[in-house]
């Protein structure tokens, strides 16, 4: 076993700390309700056998059955301690007799449970974050160096009726808010294709000449211009504004957001890419042979471009903790009743006094972001190291 982890981490070019770190926290993330949990995970009764850690309803199984197998801890992170208003050192029993290892935070939450779900909370938002953001890079990248240097030709009226109906849409939108209403789909519908058609039709009568007049779009440019503006957005007052004004937080709307935020960076690390791959010899004769665009990127584009975008990757998901973590400090991540590494740490700004709450999460977030940035670092030089 142990050879085949070290030809495993060898052969994938992680580091052996990497290795190591990620692996416990994957292992963490995974199994989080059987390493800590108030049910028990296996209970034998005279019915047969049950597995209350599945059953969300609260029965007390220990006085129905006969306890087979506990969780690690015998603590779940909503689990509330009453008689406990300050935080808790480590080693402090409850009144029943369990002992909280690493202490409890100032609602009588236990700290070791909390880091536990912290984990899978901050693994999964990492992982869904720069997921959107390498499909998000691929999908706009690939096409943005494949056809960089295409400049369509669109109408000056079709560009004015595409401009206008944006503007009503958006207005549309502001007064009656959200996509999900029945009224706003069904206005925007009726209005847009009422307004289009009348337009069209007037504009066509009173300007004969547009239906000739054409203007050269500089895709490009304007994509790149897009992707750098929304590069140089500052990520973290984004995240405040919009989920303290316009979304409600939560791991999807969160790992949206990182994700939105962090894909221009993969989009235009592809699109140089792809640009220079289009170049190539080998691509120039696949595109003679008469292949397609998605056989160009499946067969020539992506196995090339993987390596690339893991750097890119490692690095944001190392980006995307500390920023989750940044945002429940701040109390502006997730629900306020989830512990979550930021959250602990936050509390830590009212009780200077409870190091242990601010030692054991800050201590996962650094070796999780140093990991990252380690294993980023060694594709680094092995990808140099392919080019000289």
């Amino acid at each position: 076993m142990g050879r085949w982890m070290q030809n495993m981490h060898k052969r994938l070019q992680i580091p052996l700390q990497t290795f190591i770190v990620w692996g416990i926290l994957l292992w963490i993330a995974l199994f989080a309700p059987l390493l800590s949990n108030n049910k028990p995970i296996i209970c034998r009764s005279e019915s047969g056998w049950s597995c209350p850690i599945f059953n969300r309803q609260g029965h007390d199984h220990e006085g129905r059955c006969r306890v087979v197998l506990r969780p690690l801890l015998p603590f779940h992170p909503s689990e509330l301690d009453t008689r406990i208003s300050n935080p808790a050192p480590p080693w402090t029993k409850s009144a029943d007799g369990r002992i909280h290892y690493l202490g409890t935070d100032e609602y009588g939450r236990d700290v070791a449970a909390g880091l536990i779900y912290g984990t899978r909370l901050s693994v999964c938002i990492a992982l869904l974050s720069m997921g959107i953001a390498a499909l998000l890079g691929i999908v706009i990248g690939i096409p943005a160096g494949r056809f960089q240097h295409s400049n369509p030709r669109m109408t000056v009226l079709s560009l004015a009726i595409g401009g206008l109906l944006v503007l009503y849409g958006g207005w549309v939108l502001y007064w009656y808010g959200g996509w999900l209403k029945w009224r706003t789909i069904l206005s925007l519908v009726v209005g847009l294709g009422i307004a289009g058609y009348l337009m069209y039709k007037l504009l066509f009568r009173l300007f004969p000449k547009l239906r000739s007049a054409t203007v050269i779009l500089r895709v490009d440019g304007m994509m790149r211009w897009t992707l750098e503006w929304i590069s140089a957005l500052p990520g973290i007052f984004v995240l405040l504004v919009v989920l303290g004004k316009i979304l409600p937080p939560g791991i999807l709307t969160v790992s949206l957001l990182i994700g939105l935020l962090n894909f221009p960076h993969k989009a235009n690390i592809i699109r140089t890419e792809v640009e220079r791959l289009h170049r190539q010899p080998f691509v120039r004769n696949a595109i003679l042979m008469g292949l397609s665009p998605l056989q160009l990127a499946v067969r020539y584009y992506l196995p090339i471009l993987f390596p690339i975008l893991g750097i890119s990757v490692l690095s944001g998901m190392a980006t995307a903790i500390v920023l989750e973590s940044t945002l429940s400090f701040l109390g502006m991540g997730l629900a306020t009743e989830t512990m979550t590494w930021g959250s602990m740490l936050g509390s830590t700004r009212k009780y200077f006094d409870a190091w242990w709450l601010g030692i054991f999460p800050g201590l996962l977030i650094y070796l999780s972001v140093y990991s990252l940035y380690a294993w980023s670092e060694r594709l680094q030089k092995r990808q140099r190291m392919a080019y000289h």
